[in-house]
């Protein structure tokens, strides 16, 4: 079994020599974030995302998370 192939291989010769050494050959996309610059970018623009969100306080009480969503007349904060 061959994980995470990072050097550039003939896929066609790769996987012949696979079959020929042990009667199959399974090949798929290898998710893993430190593998996966697509994936890496998405989880890069989710922290972002959410350390923006972290940083938005209340002015009141500094609670975090804080996003205006309407207006209700009478709370203290």
């Amino acid at each position: 079994m061959k994980n995470g192939i990072t050097d550039k291989v003939d896929p066609q010769a790769f996987a012949s020599h696979l079959i020929e050494e042990s009667g199959k050959c399974w090949v798929e996309t290898d998710m893993r974030a430190m593998m996966n610059p697509a994936r890496m970018q998405v989880i890069a623009g989710t922290a972002e995302r959410f350390a923006a969100e972290l940083a938005m306080v209340c002015p009141a009480c500094r609670a975090c998370w804080f996003r205006i969503t309407q207006a209700i007349s009478g709370l203290p904060c």
